[in-house]
């Protein structure tokens, strides 16, 4: 296995762009090989630049997206779920601008947008059609989809690595996977290293 050490961009804010170029430079310097950027509608010139600025510093990329309270999978309001649909797929338009093949997140529902109770089988059968459908877009870009699965907090619909492993089964695509996070898991894991092989073959991004 070809192992890699990035760096989540979102440390230095939820907006990547040329204006980080210090510190792109200074974690090539430093001997990271890659970078996770957060796509949130940047625009495909400035995600250009950015790529031939990575291209050019020799880090490798990965993206990231959190879903806003109005483009939720697991909203009882149509809208609002076609509406996830819709920003998940632009956000694979812009990881593949940037040169990203794969792209992580809590991708199953809004983030910290939480209904009150457990999660329905209903809102399982929401977020996983609208998975479905973004990975069918995503596969002709040639991305990935790595599902986080999240602590209580965040979200209420996968949180733990077996959740988030059943899902990748429901959805049945070879470009549905597994992002394995260490955080969430030490919240929401009895034992996260032996958590750590419920994501079996999904296993994609830790």
């Amino acid at each position: 296995m070809d192992v890699k050490i990035g760096m989540d961009m979102r440390l230095w804010g939820e907006a990547t762009g040329v204006a980080q170029l210090p510190v792109l430079e200074t974690l090539a310097a430093q001997g990271y090989q890659g970078v996770e950027i957060p796509v949130c509608g940047q625009g495909r010139s400035a995600l250009k630049l950015l790529r031939v600025a990575l291209d050019d510093l020799g880090l490798e990329v990965t993206s990231s997206v959190r879903l806003p309270p109005q483009a939720n999978p697991l909203a009882p309001d149509e809208t609002a779920r076609r509406a996830a649909v819709e920003y998940l797929c632009a956000r694979v338009d812009e990881s593949a601008v940037l040169g990203s093949k794969l792209l992580s997140g809590g991708l199953y529902q809004a983030q910290g947008v939480f209904s009150g109770k457990p999660h329905t089988d209903r809102e399982w059968e929401w977020s996983r059609g609208c998975l479905r459908e973004v990975a069918e877009y995503a596969a002709g870009m040639g991305v990935t989809l790595a599902l986080e699965f999240q602590n209580r907090f965040d979200a209420y619909l996968i949180n733990t690595a077996a959740d988030v492993a059943r899902m990748c089964r429901d959805i049945g695509l070879g470009n549905v996977g597994v992002l394995y996070n260490t955080f969430h898991a030490h919240l929401e894991e009895f034992n996260p290293a032996r958590a750590l092989p419920a994501a079996g073959e999904h296993l994609v991004h830790v």
